[in-house]
């Protein structure tokens, strides 16, 4: 049984690499990293089984979910991590946008979209080429969103958006919905296990079990505790990578597997993973251990209008920093309200630390992180 061997972590990937490859020879192997979104990326191996798969389910997903072969139709990505881009003869990737036309597909690189000139840019280029779909980071499709609000642009209505490679929560779907005119679709997945799940349309993430298993290691004691159905820390075992195999891979999310997928009105089969709670480092820690959902301070910016973005670090058990990049005049009643509910969730004592700057920074691949926890859970 799966749950009678170890949990295999990242540590154990950096400190063991060379003794978790499957001896023998294998065609087609190649190198790959996660995104680092949890601090430093590890280095695993992959080999053309694991690509195919891999790819054949995220094609599966395009066609028996969203009703559409992924490649056939006209898209648009909003994205941002330069090893995906195309390069130029230089070696780097374009600041502007990179067609790919033999897969009728148009990436548009987020990473440099630091002004709203250029998501204005952006939103212009999309409305010209009419795309079947709309695909990107969730953060890179909810900063177009806001832009389109904030400049009275009406955004170029697609069949629907794909949301990939970051949490889409629920400020964020909703925000994107609005502008879009759209339906989201949100995908989880990772370059360590590929697919893993996919929302159908009736809003549901069926699990990928063709190509990953997915179970949860319920938090007893933190934010899961004592929650239907439980919370906690999501294991994967893929299939199909035989040169690197990875068996009960904590990935550094959260959630919750969810009830019989044959109660979905979308008529599948396949397993519900009923919550995706963000990753492990977006917690924040208390000091007897508990854990609070990082989601508990993205709420606390809601309807904020001089907040442009923000983000919230834990850096000591008693210790919050605050960055907001303000787009007007700083309400100091907003500040107060905020730093006493961030010190009711963690300690009465906690220093709120506030930063005021010009932009939040992104990840190394442009992905946008609103929380994280420097704070081990212990």
């Amino acid at each position: 049984m799966l749950n009678q061997l170890p949990i295999l972590t990242k540590q154990h990937l950096r400190d063991h690499f060379a003794a978790l490859h499957t001896v023998g020879e294998f065609p087609h192997t190649y190198e790959n990293t996660s995104g680092g979104s949890t601090g430093q990326p590890v280095v695993l191996t992959q080999d053309a089984n694991y690509s195919s798969w891999s790819n054949a389910t995220q094609g599966y997903y395009f066609r028996e979910f969203l009703g559409v072969e992924m490649n056939d139709v006209r898209n648009i990505w909003l994205w941002g991590s330069e090893r995906d881009l195309p390069r130029r003869g230089n070696g780097r990737a374009s600041n502007r946008h990179l067609q790919v036309f033999w897969r009728n597909q148009t990436l548009l690189n987020t990473f440099h979209a630091t002004t709203d000139e250029r998501w204005l840019d952006y939103i212009d280029f999309i409305a010209r080429h009419r795309p079947y779909y709309v695909a990107g980071y969730a953060g890179s499709l909810y900063q177009m969103a806001k832009v389109a609000r904030r400049h009275n642009v009406r955004l170029y209505r697609p069949r629907f958006v794909y949301s990939a490679a970051e949490t889409l929560r629920d400020f964020m779907r909703e925000e994107v919905e609005s502008q879009f005119n759209a339906k989201v679709f949100d995908y989880y997945g990772s370059r360590e296990v590929g697919a893993i799940a996919g929302e159908c349309r009736s809003g549901r993430r069926h699990v990928f079990t063709m190509n990953n298993v997915v179970t949860v290691l319920p938090d007893e004691h933190g934010s899961g505790s004592g929650t239907s159905p439980p919370e906690g820390r999501i294991l994967i075992t893929n299939l199909h990578n035989r040169v690197f195999p990875l068996i009960r891979y904590e990935i550094g999310d959260t959630g919750a597997m969810g009830a019989d997928s044959a109660t979905c009105p979308c008529g599948s089969r396949l397993p519900i993973l009923a919550k995706l709670t963000g990753r492990v480092s977006d917690h924040f820690v208390r000091r007897n251990g508990a854990l609070v959902h990082g989601e508990y301070f993205t709420h606390l910016f809601y309807f904020r209008p001089w907040v442009e973005s923000f983000r919230v670090d834990q850096l000591a058990y008693d210790h919050i920093r605050v960055r907001v990049a303000p787009s007007g005049q700083v309400d100091e009643d907003d500040v107060a309200e905020i730093t006493s509910k961030i010190r009711a969730a963690m300690d009465d004592g906690c220093n709120v630390e506030w930063q005021y700057v010009d932009q939040i920074e992104t990840s190394p691949q442009g992905k946008h992180l609103y929380t994280r926890s420097y704070v081990s859970p212990g």
